[in-house]
């Protein structure tokens, strides 16, 4: 059972690992893969895939936006399936990203947050130089990251 994870990992964290541990046959789909060095956005794709190296094996596709719900399902399925055939599920927590996989008859499988932060929130941490943010981001991308958010997109 194929299972497709869909995210923008900006930053990767322990949350989003917990969703990559739970699957043996995964695929990740990064998401915004062309944005980059904005503050909602300061990992590049390259950098973003590193750190999903950095602890999974799972093949990750890049997906662009392209800011067009009616057809953005079919974009991002044909972008998946240079890797596999098939997908039997799409994870996200991505409200939007569910609903548009749905209504395209694809089956959805939530995320239950296991951790009580998100993404934004991490960000904002490490500009503030607030180190509370190294309990939920793994610890090998610590010193990839810091820089990078500290010096993007403003305070």
């Amino acid at each position: 059972m194929a299972a497709l994870y869909i995210g923008r990992f900006q930053p990767l964290h322990l949350g989003h690992l917990s969703v990559i541990e739970r699957y043996s046959d995964l695929v990740i789909g990064m998401g915004s893969s062309q944005y980059s060095r904005t503050a909602d956005n300061p990992l590049t794709a390259d950098e973003r895939r590193w750190c999903l190296e950095q602890v999974t094996k799972a093949p990750i596709i890049e997906v662009p936006d392209i800011h067009d719900d009616d057809q953005w399902v079919e974009h991002l399925l044909k972008i998946v399936y240079t890797v596999t055939p098939t997908v039997d599920y799409v994870i996200s927590g991505n409200p939007v990203v569910q609903r548009l996989c749905a209504a395209a008859g694809l089956t959805i499988e939530t995320i239950a947050p296991t951790i009580q932060i998100d993404a934004t929130t991490i960000r904002r941490l490490i500009r503030e130089h607030n180190l509370t943010w190294k309990q939920y981001v793994p610890a090998a991308i610590h010193t990839t990251i810091e820089p990078i958010i500290l010096n993007t997109g403003g305070a």
